[in-house]
């Protein structure tokens, strides 16, 4: 009997271990977590709109994506002489983003590319070989980052 004794008591001991084991992992993760919070990144958002009339809005560092695209229409909108030809043509998180034209030769625009990158300079690059020849650079926009 006490060899089942015995038994039972290391079987206790090796389950109280098992669980204070998985308490103190458990009570760790969510203070390693909130300190991890406290650093997360903010998201800043931004965007560009363009109209057939080569017009074009923009906006940066809003706090959402709906906001920095209603803004950048917006603009859009009040600088053109075609308003309702306007269209966002591209958002961005925590980037940069980028819009060229092709334009006729009446000055509408008959073709754009857009791009993003963490940077202008690629982000300019990349949005006129999306467009193609005789594309040119029209706007681009970048946000905070934190």
């Amino acid at each position: 009997m006490s060899a089942l004794f015995n038994r039972s008591r290391r079987l206790l001991v090796i389950l109280a271990l098992a669980l204070g084991v998985s308490l103190a992992v458990t009570t760790a993760l969510p203070a390693s977590a909130s300190s991890n919070s406290s650093e997360q990144r903010r998201n800043y958002y931004g965007a560009l709109s363009i109209s057939s009339d080569n017009a074009w809005g923009g906006s940066f560092d809003y706090g959402t994506k709906r906001g920095a695209i209603k803004r950048a229409q917006r603009e859009c909108k009040d600088r053109s002489n075609l308003p309702g030809t306007c269209e966002a043509a591209v958002w961005v998180r925590n980037g940069c983003a980028a819009l060229s034209v092709k334009l006729n030769s009446d000055g509408f625009v008959t073709k754009y590319g857009w791009a993003v990158n963490r940077f202008k300079g690629p982000a300019i690059k990349a949005a006129q070989k999306k467009c193609g020849k005789k594309c040119v650079k029209r706007a681009w926009v970048c946000t905070t980052r934190p």
